[in-house]
């Protein structure tokens, strides 16, 4: 079973992610895909 620990990293690593993903693409270029394949 997952810690609260685990989930704060995880969701650090989406939300950076994300903004790489949204910095290189666009707002119209970013995808979930995209995202998710960073994450």
């Amino acid at each position: 079973m997952g810690t609260i620990r685990d989930a704060k990293r995880t969701r650090q690593r989406i939300l950076d992610a994300a903004a790489q993903e949204f910095s290189r693409k666009g707002f119209d270029g970013a995808t979930m895909l995209g995202i998710a394949q960073r994450a």
